[in-house]
């Protein structure tokens, strides 16, 4: 399984993003090798709609899993519409998020945790 974390750097031990949308960097891992690949999110600077675009490059770049601290509505149903699931990963290290998701303790996500507006959090 291909998994991709939300990240502030391009490597394993970077720190998980806490906003999908506005990582600058999407680091796709194999699960099953923990082969890597940064990914750089050309929507983190938009000013609009940077959820549902990075949403499509994970799309385009075959990922079954994305784990990340907040994912918003419209990214959520891209993804989910993809078949995609999506997991909560609010801390951490982008491998301590994978190994996580291997190992069963990482919370899928039904729902977005943001509203559309990225400044707010749902609680």
């Amino acid at each position: 399984m291909i998994v991709a974390v939300a990240s502030h750097g391009q490597e394993l031990d970077s720190p998980v993003h806490a906003h999908f949308g506005r990582a600058p960097f999407f680091v796709t891992v194999n699960v099953e090798t923990m082969e890597y690949e940064a990914i750089p999110n050309p929507a983190a600077s938009s000013t609009t709609g940077a959820g549902a675009q990075a949403a499509q490059l994970l799309v385009r770049n075959n990922v079954q899993a994305v784990a990340a601290g907040n994912v918003g509505p419209h990214a959520t149903s891209v993804l989910q519409k993809a078949g995609i699931r999506v997991y909560v990963a609010r801390e951490g290290t982008v491998r301590e998020a994978v190994e996580a998701l291997v190992h069963g303790q990482l919370e899928q996500q039904a729902e977005a945790t943001m509203t559309g507006d990225s400044r707010k959090r749902r609680t």
